[in-house]
């Protein structure tokens, strides 16, 4: 474990979220998007607006992923790939949790692994499927780059 510029652990809480995820398991390897996103929300403030930074410029540019294809990655491609992919699992572990209550994510995943998400993303939040999950979620992010523009021209 690196000690970062302030003398701290700043990593150490996100890597104890992968140990806390990967008993939830059973020591199995919790899918990536979930793994990351969820240790995400223990990094710093600052670390999580970059991310959400890098989700906005992927969508933007057009290198963000489909909800179905960031579900179903098992490895990363490439390293141009890595800021979209985190930005993106922070957006939509964030996201679910934001549509109903927040424990009902793992069971999620849990479900969408045995049953796939197409009939896990119906029966836990009542969303008809990956496809308008993807609608949603895309609908909400637009949503908060707007905002988040806004606010910058704002501030001017």
């Amino acid at each position: 474990m690196l000690v970062d510029q302030a003398g701290g652990y700043s990593a150490l809480a996100h890597e104890l979220t992968h140990v806390v995820l990967a008993d939830w398991f059973g020591g199995r390897q919790p899918p990536p998007w979930v793994d990351e996103g969820i240790a995400t929300l223990a990094d710093s403030e600052e670390k999580q607006s970059l991310h959400c930074r890098d989700c906005r410029r992927a969508l933007a540019n057009g290198s963000a992923m489909q909800l179905v294809e960031l579900v179903e990655l098992r490895k990363l491609s490439s390293r141009d790939q890595a800021a979209a992919f985190y930005g993106q699992s922070l957006s939509l572990v964030s996201y679910l949790s934001a549509c109903d209550k927040p424990e009902k994510l793992l069971p999620f995943v849990d479900l969408a692994t045995a049953s796939g998400y197409d009939s896990a993303i119906r029966e836990v939040y009542g969303i008809d499927g990956i496809g308008a999950l993807h609608r949603l979620w895309l609908n909400h992010e637009l949503s908060n780059a707007r905002s988040a523009t806004l606010q910058a021209f704002e501030r001017r």
